[in-house]
């Protein structure tokens, strides 16, 4: 049981310019190389990530729109300890992550491979540091790298779209299903794309195959992905609208 804790600096790192209160060093022990992650949302230009995990979690934080400021190994939390048969020891921990949310909640994250995070050493500590933040108001949280990294590459986008606003295009949605239903499936995203007719208001951009990734998304349609990825890709009929997880 955690008997006192204390924050140092106490507004949990996050104000602009704050520096972070450990250096991680260029090279370290780990099979992984440190480096930066450059964000809008940052109390500096860059966070500084030890693994590539911790980037990769900088990365989901980054596009979840109720993240407003986070910084990297951003404060210390001195608490005490209980140790069974050794009695009360200080021990010092800093995060690898800390958030303010749209809300102005505070959350603190600690990136885990999942294997790690199941460790019963870890499920102790994390209890005992789920208590000291509450105790200030802030939530703590472990993010495993099985939620870091779904796969298949799908899910990955279904989390994606969690984070930030779906762009709707309505007018690209009647027009692509019209001409899916003009054609028929299968047809090629080029010839779906060439019925809908539709205007592309910036270069480089092409609505209607926006749309049709957008309905494979969703369990609408499928794609032919054994080569590249464009406008002689077929889309196909989906056996069956699976259901959003």
């Amino acid at each position: 049981m955690a008997l006192y804790s204390e924050v140092f600096p106490p507004d949990f790192g996050l104000s602009k310019g704050a520096l972070p209160v450990r250096v991680i060093p260029r090279r370290s022990g780990r099979p992984t190389m440190p480096g930066r992650f450059p964000t809008k949302k940052g109390t500096l230009d860059s966070l500084r990530g030890e693994t590539n995990l911790e980037m990769d979690g900088f990365g989901h934080f980054e596009v979840n729109p109720r993240c407003r400021l986070m910084a990297a190994q951003p404060h210390r939390l001195h608490f005490e300890e209980h140790v069974p048969g050794r009695g009360t020891k200080i021990r010092t921990y800093v995060p690898d992550l800390a958030i303010r949310m749209d809300d102005g909640r505070v959350a603190v994250v600690d990136f885990k491979l999942a294997k790690y995070a199941m460790l019963p050493k870890w499920k102790a500590r994390a209890d005992v540091l789920t208590r000291c933040y509450a105790d200030r108001g802030a939530v703590f949280s472990t993010v495993t790298s099985d939620v870091l990294r779904i796969e298949p590459r799908a899910s990955n986008v279904r989390v994606m779209l969690q984070r930030r606003p779906w762009h709707m295009d309505a007018e690209a949605e009647a027009a692509v299903d019209a001409a899916i239903a003009i054609l028929g499936l299968p047809a090629t995203v080029a010839a779906i794309a060439a019925k809908a007719a539709l205007s592309q208001p910036h270069p480089h951009t092409d609505r209607a195959f926006s749309r049709i990734v957008e309905m494979a998304i969703l369990g609408l349609v499928t794609l032919e992905l054994d080569k590249r990825l464009g406008p002689g890709t077929v889309v196909g009929s989906a056996p069956a609208r699976a259901p959003l997880p």
